[in-house]
């Protein structure tokens, strides 16, 4: 049973893998046969235009023959009306010239001379076969009579061919002899074709078949056929054209006889054979994979193969990603472990293999360490650490190799290993560091250790770090408001408001300030009352400094005008909430990336005229190689491609939003040249600045 169910299931993926196998062929046959019949049927128009043009050119010459008969017989004066009456000579000399050309113009099945005989006074036509008759018997063979119309297009003195269209003939004449339309002095040289005279010259100079074409002269249609899509065009409305109708190609078309047919289909036949063979042969080991992840009960194969296989390796590969995530994470501790013991413990130097194994490698000859801390008041999480630590790889680059782990996490203290080549490297890890550090919102402490040229020293070169940067703190936490050393309560209050306000602590720091002012109200000095009020203001503008807050031209002049209790009182409560907001948004403001910090100069200074990637080093305080490669890992683009990118833009803003002039706008997006800005402008948008704001406007 069970062996009937896999060789069901085998068949059936055989069946559904040949469908689609076989569908995906017709699919592509299809879009491969309507290309090839494209491409047939735009060679067949070519051709066809071809042979138009020749069989035009043809008819066109054949015209031009006539014509040049006519004006041969019209130098010649002896071929004068009364030429034929002197002597049955001259007829046959005659005669013989209008064989001769009989022999070349092929179209006409005869020629006729009309002219008016002044021996019977009746108009005459001498005929290429020799013969002589009057006009009226001549018409009276294609049953017309003589009228004013047709002695109008026989005598016509135009030089250019008139053709008359007759049910069993075409006639073409052309005027021989005088300028003056005169039947007494002139000749009319006629030229008498067959109705299928056209046809047939046409079907003889070219491969266009009858019934595929409309020929025309002046205008005036030849013949008539069936129209299809597609059609070329062929001559001139002043002469002969040709209409001719591409005939539709289609692949039964093609296939005309039973030969091609069969053929055709047993192409396909042997492509459905391959097909199988080649899905069988692919399917084997799909099959010996699944049998051999089936179980163990008899090794019977689940329903869906695919499903069990697909189960299967999607368990390999979570089971991959979280031994993967694991080492990651056991590395990273055990690097840090590492860290730890090199910093606090002196005979740690000694293992320098399992330094190796955990991934710190030391090729440079010289150490130190450096000490990082936010300063007091300051709040940040461990995922701002992290991010400082993140980014140390990206402010080293090629000057030296840095790690950096939190050491304390309570006060949040970092420490970074440097391992640089020269004390001058030591330098310049220095002021990126410090350069990276002052991008950030939130304000860090920095401690330099002392350069030390083994692994030994590192354990002194932390304390001293550490040691420096407990000295910077102390020195930089002196941010006190004025004390009033007579009255240490007031003074006592005052700070306490202040770091509540510092802490966000919105209620804490409203409490301190009604017993402030409660305070203020019972003091019986007006002096001392306006002292302690100026203090009050002082110490919350140099807070709001300190906070980075900025004070509305409002709130700065009610706080330099007010000198009463009440409204100080009164000012201080609509100040201190909207105070302890910000040291909230301070507090919470995570610590940018490198990477960012890059983005964010670049789009803050892009109009700046000597922006670049050097000046974007140097101010986020990483290297230029490392500023390249975010940048175009960001991007896409070099930094100077989407620097033109974000200066065109703010230009096109401008343009469309000002109407201040181009040279204006080129200073305002960082061009020095209002000629080099106009060609990067054209070169982007394919417009001058005045262009594309007339273009954008209308």
């Amino acid at each position: 049973m069970n062996r009937k169910r896999s060789l069901s299931l085998f068949w059936e993926f055989i069946l559904i893998y040949t469908m689609l196998v076989l569908l995906t062929c017709v699919l592509l046959g299809s879009v491969l046969t309507q290309v090839y019949l494209r491409s047939l049927h735009q060679r067949n128009q070519t051709m066809l235009q071809s042979q138009a043009t020749h069989a035009v050119e043809d008819l066109d010459a054949q015209l031009e023959a006539m014509r040049t008969l006519s004006l041969k017989l019209s130098v010649q004066r002896i071929y004068t009306p009364d030429y034929f009456e002197k002597s049955k000579m001259r007829e046959i000399e005659l005669l013989n010239s209008l064989q001769q050309y009989q022999s070349y113009l092929s179209l006409a099945d005869e020629f006729l001379l009309m002219y008016l005989n002044h021996t019977s006074q009746e108009i005459s036509v001498f005929k290429s076969d020799g013969t002589k008759t009057d006009l009226n018997v001549y018409l009276s063979l294609y049953n017309l009579m003589e009228d004013e119309q047709l002695l109008s297009f026989f005598f016509e003195r135009e030089e250019r061919a008139r053709l008359l269209i007759l049910p069993s003939c075409l006639m073409i004449a052309y005027p021989v002899g005088s300028d003056a339309y005169s039947p007494d002095t002139s000749c009319t040289l006629v030229f008498v074709l067959d109705p299928t005279a056209f046809e047939d010259r046409i079907e003889f100079v070219s491969d266009i078949q009858r019934g595929t074409y409309i020929l025309s002269y002046l205008g005036t249609p030849l013949t008539q056929c069936l129209p299809t899509a597609t059609f070329v065009s062929a001559g001139s409305p002043a002469s002969f054209s040709i209409k001719a109708y591409v005939p539709e190609v289609s692949l039964w078309k093609l296939l005309s006889s039973k030969r091609e047919t069969v053929l055709f289909l047993s192409s396909i036949a042997v492509l459905m054979i391959c097909i199988i063979i080649l899905a069988r042969r692919c399917y084997r080991p799909i099959r010996s994979l699944v049998l051999k992840y089936a179980g163990d009960a008899n090794r019977v194969v689940p329903n869906n193969e695919w499903a069990a296989l697909d189960q299967v390796m999607e368990h390999l590969q979570t089971q991959s990603k979280i031994l993967n995530s694991q080492a990651v994470i056991s590395q990273g501790l055990l690097r840090n472990y590492t860290l730890l013991m090199l910093f606090n413990n002196v005979s740690a130097a000694h293992h320098l293999v399992d330094f190796e194994k955990v991934g710190l490698y030391f090729d440079n000859p010289l150490f130190f360490v450096l000490a990082i801390a936010p300063d007091n008041g300051q709040i940040v999480s461990p995922g701002n650490m992290e991010v400082i630590a993140a980014s140390m790889d990206d402010v080293a680059e090629d000057e030296g190799v840095l790690y950096a782990i939190e050491c304390d996490p309570n006060t949040h203290t970092m420490a970074i290993l440097c391992n640089v080549e020269t004390p001058e490297h030591m330098e310049v890890i220095q002021q990126r560091v410090r350069t990276f550090l002052n991008c950030q919102s939130v304000h860090f402490i920095l401690g330099t250790g002392t350069l030390v040229n083994s692994m030994s020293g590192i354990s002194s070169s932390y304390l001293a770090a550490l040691g420096r940067l407990n000295e910077n703190r102390q020195f930089t936490s002196d941010a006190k408001p004025p004390v009033d050393n007579d009255h240490p309560e007031i003074s006592l209050l005052l700070r306490q408001m202040l770091e509540k306000i510092e802490r966000s602590d919105c209620q804490g720091a409203l409490l301190d300030l009604d017993a402030y002012i409660e305070h203020q109200g019972n003091c019986e000095s007006e002096l001392m009352r306006r002292y302690n009020l100026f203090n009050v203001k002082c110490a919350i503008q140099q807070l709001c400094e300190k906070m980075n807050y900025k004070l509305s031209s409002e709130q700065m002049s009610m706080l330099l005008t007010i000198s009463d209790v009440h409204s100080v009182h009164y000012a201080l409560l609509q100040l201190i909430p909207s105070m302890c907001a910000h040291a909230q948004s301070l507090s919470s403001r995570a610590v940018v990336s490198a990477s960012n910090l890059v983005m964010e100069y670049l789009h803050t200074h892009f109009c700046e005229y000597d922006i670049s990637s050097q000046s974007i080093a140097e101010a986020v305080g990483i290297g230029i190689n490392r500023t390249i490669a975010i940048i175009k890992e960001a991007t896409g683009q070099s930094c100077k491609s989407y620097l033109i990118q974000l200066r065109l833009e703010r230009a096109k803003t401008l343009l469309l939003e000002s109407d201040a002039p181009v040279s204006d706008i080129c200073a305002k997006v960082g061009y020095g040249s209002v000629s080099h800005f106009i060609k990067v402008f054209k070169t982007a948008t394919g417009l001058t600045p005045d262009a594309f704001r007339r273009v954008k406007e209308s």
